[in-house]
């Protein structure tokens, strides 16, 4: 919900209704848009996937603002701050320019990456990288590592972040705190 929309996706069409009447102010149909996971929205901007392009939508009028076809399948539209929205597929992180789509960094691993977790200066994800389990801290201007805890524990689900703590899940239920 953003404004006095709210957006939906199906199997191949994102919607946008008024809030207060339901009645459909646009749609955009396209083929095999990421249903599964909700769009990600910034300011006047949608962020959607469709297998491996990225693309951002006028929220206002879901004309199309620009695609990027980028060498993963099965991207998923995954965060946005600032600047920059942030897509992912199963092993790599795209970090892309908000204005243009244009690729400012990416981020790969070999087996799994998480949705990430941001904040003003960094991002968390948990990582699956030779049968083991990491957490770890990306710079978010150029997404270098910062550092990375290794724990056989955690799950795939994507950290949070509050009140300067990092929070992950751990495969049996429980949570871990990381500063």
């Amino acid at each position: 919900i953003a404004g006095d929309l709210v957006y939906f996706t199906d199997f191949d069409s994102l919607y946008a209704l008024d809030l207060k009447t339901g009645e459909e102010r646009w749609h955009f149909a396209h083929k095999d848009l990421a249903s599964v996971f909700a769009p990600v929205i910034i300011n006047d901007q949608i962020l959607m996937t469709s297998k491996n392009i990225a693309f951002t939508l006028n929220r206002d009028t879901g004309q199309v603002i620009w695609t990027k076809a980028l060498e993963s399948e099965d991207l998923i539209p995954s965060a946005a701050a600032g600047e920059r929205v942030y897509v992912k597929s199963t092993t790599a992180l795209y970090a892309l320019d908000r204005a243009t789509g244009e690729v400012d960094w990416s981020y790969q691993v070999m087996d799994f990456i998480s949705l990430p977790a941001l904040t003003d200066e960094q991002l968390y994800v948990i990582t699956r990288v030779g049968g083991k389990s990491q957490l770890r801290a990306l710079n978010l201007a150029d997404g270098q590592e910062i550092w990375q805890v290794e724990n056989m524990r955690l799950s795939n689900a994507a950290p949070v972040v509050a009140g300067g703590q990092v929070y992950v899940r751990t495969v049996d239920g429980s949570v871990l705190s990381y500063n």
